[in-house]
């Protein structure tokens, strides 16, 4: 009952926030960190009425418009921000009036927390700002039961205020929460729900059911590790055309299933692995048809509640609660990052609408690595050895549990989780964000257990990704234990993260336009 009433309270708070009401008689922060101030893309450009948008090729220094905008000049891998005015005409780069900007970073932790690796986690958390095109990053570290906090760069590249990186968009992270839902729900025996239940037995009489491929042989266990064959609607050009280009396009899960269904079944159930969101719109669809309540309804309910996530929302419209990262990419930009912080997460949906912050990720994730839903609901036995029996999606050879040895050189792939180098946990993609959290127990003393949460806010910088980012930092809580630390520092068999991100949203390296500059 108490939970309920501080989770309604949370949410008026966040409104009242979001308005930029007075709350208590305590005015809100400045005009700018309201939730839904500026909705039109930062940097739209003031055209000259006058001038002939024709000539914007052409040779001549016809000044066409100008963008008051942050803008990033390159020396090797140095940067720097500034703030400037862009003229638009053929010699841009040449007509840029700079000043310099500050950026700052953050840091906290408690008392006991290594000194050295403070020291070494503030300075690659700087290093991962300065180096790698990134705007802002938020790094949580929970080290055998103490922790560090820190933040980087900025919550919007165009503030000049101090740094403020709070809540961000976790992208696929999302699936770690609907997995949980739909094996509570198998749990229960009065749902006669199994994993071996075929989309069939419960969408038959659905009106799209007729175009999906092989329904009658997807089970559950199928959505849940991947391994359905349903080609994965991000990829579709419409869909990335639209998270980009048109961000605050509104879907419905059969549409998502519509993009998906008409390429057909890429392979049988079973037999082989990809990683598809489809599976995750399916699964959330099945949420709802057992308990007859909505997805969001579902995870307030059996997890944010009970666990006192108040952080974290699944999200049905564009806008994010008070005190929120802006999320950037410089997909279809020349030279500077777009920000893409408002756009409609119902083209994630189930698989990926949830926004959160590194605390309350932290929390959750380690709840996962213990086989729970909530602090007080665990997954029986049972289905905890059938979540975490994990696959190679190389050759689908199996694993049971998650242990350094076999994922240190796969990332390895449960039912909604992940494991890699022992960790347990996932990474997030969404326009503007890229997220990943992990948990490595430690069942002989649990004081001894590992979590990193880590969020970016842009989705594709050139250089790094937060399962990169994730991996240096295991490298140097690594060697902090005498446990080799070079696998962590080379291009070997690791993947470095750039897979998940094309799996997730359809992208491709040679897709991203990159600063010239």
């Amino acid at each position: 009952m108490i939970s309920t009433w501080l989770f309604k309270l949370r949410k008026y708070v966040a409104i009242v926030a979001s308005l930029g009401l007075p709350l208590m008689g305590i005015s809100s922060s400045s005009a700018e960190e309201t939730a839904f101030i500026n909705t039109l893309p930062l940097y739209s450009p003031k055209i000259d009425p006058n001038s002939d948008p024709s000539k914007a090729n052409s040779d001549n220094d016809t000044i066409l418009g100008t963008i008051t905008l942050p803008l990033c000049r390159f020396q090797g891998d140095e940067k720097t921000l500034y703030s400037g005015t862009l003229k638009l005409n053929k010699k841009t780069l040449d007509s840029i009036e700079y000043h310099q900007v500050p950026r700052t970073t953050q840091t906290e932790f408690d008392d006991g927390f290594p000194e050295d690796i403070a020291q070494e986690l503030q300075d690659l958390m700087e290093n991962t700002v300065k180096q790698n095109q990134v705007p802002g990053a938020i790094i949580l570290v929970n080290y055998q039961g103490k922790v560090w906090r820190g933040v980087a760069g900025k919550s919007r590249i165009d503030d000049k205020s101090q740094v403020f990186l709070n809540k961000f968009r976790v992208g696929s992270v999302t699936k770690m929460f609907v997995a949980s839902i739909v094996l509570a729900l198998i749990q229960d025996p009065k749902n006669n729900l199994t994993l071996d239940d075929t989309m069939e037995k419960w969408f038959q009489n659905e009106s799209w059911y007729s175009n999906m491929p092989n329904g009658d042989k997807i089970t559950i266990r199928d959505l849940l590790r991947h391994q359905s064959g349903l080609y994965n609607y991000t990829e579709s050009s419409e869909i990335i055309a639209s998270m980009y280009e048109t961000p605050m396009r509104i879907f419905t899960p059969q549409e998502l299933l519509a993009v998906s269904f008409i390429h057909g079944s890429q392979f049988e159930p079973g037999t082989q692995y990809s990683y598809s969101n489809t599976n995750y719109i399916l699964a959330g669809l099945l949420i709802e048809k057992i308990t007859h309540r909505s997805v969001a309804e579902n995870i307030n309910s059996r997890v944010l509640e009970p666990t006192g996530m108040f952080n974290t929302s699944f999200l049905d419209d564009a806008g994010i609660p008070y005190y929120y990262s802006h999320g950037y990419t410089y997909l279809g930009q020349n030279i500077l990052p777009k920000d893409i912080t408002f756009s409609e997460p119902s083209v994630a949906w189930a698989a990926g609408a949830i926004v959160s912050n590194s605390t309350d990720l932290e929390d959750f994730t380690r709840l996962q690595a213990m086989g729970k839903i909530s602090p007080s609901e665990e997954l029986s036995k049972q289905l905890q050895e059938e979540r975490f029996r994990f696959a190679n999606p190389s050759n689908l050879e199996t694993y049971n549990g998650c242990n350094q040895k076999d994922s240190e050189n796969e990332l390895l792939y449960g039912m909604g989780i992940f494991c890699y180098y022992g960790y347990l946990g996932h990474e997030g993609v969404f326009p503007g964000y890229n997220t990943s959290t992990y948990y490595r127990p430690n069942e002989e003393n649990a004081n001894k257990s590992i979590g990193i949460t880590i969020n970016l806010n842009i989705t594709d910088s050139p250089k790094i990704t937060a399962g990169d980012l994730f991996l240096k930092i295991v490298g140097i809580l690594d060697e902090k234990n005498s446990l080799p630390r070079k696998k962590f520092l080379s291009n070997g068999k690791l993947p470095d993260g750039r897979t998940l991100i094309q799996a997730m949203l359809g992208l491709k390296a040679d897709e991203k336009v990159i600063p010239s500059f």
